[in-house]
């Protein structure tokens, strides 16, 4: 019987949520499965890109938060 893989699987695999058994049949179908194979280097191309873009907020915007919670603080006194 032919198993069929989704985008969930791969995603899974990636993500490291697949017990090892199902993991080693999806990693055996990417080897025979050249679509399936572009699809998975995509995603994980796609992760890969997610995990190295650092975020954080102007320090124009974390110094309008603190300067409005030293307003609120004072207010409250």
């Amino acid at each position: 019987m032919q198993e069929t893989y989704t985008h969930q699987h791969l995603l899974q695999s990636i993500y490291g949520e697949l017990d090892c058994c199902a993991d080693t049949k999806l990693k055996h179908e990417i080897l025979k499965n050249p679509a399936l194979a572009e699809e998975y280097r995509a995603l994980k191309k796609s992760k890969s890109l997610l995990d190295s873009n650092l975020l954080s907020p102007k320090v124009s915007t974390v110094e309008s938060i603190l300067a409005l919670n030293k307003r609120k603080k004072t207010e409250l006194v």
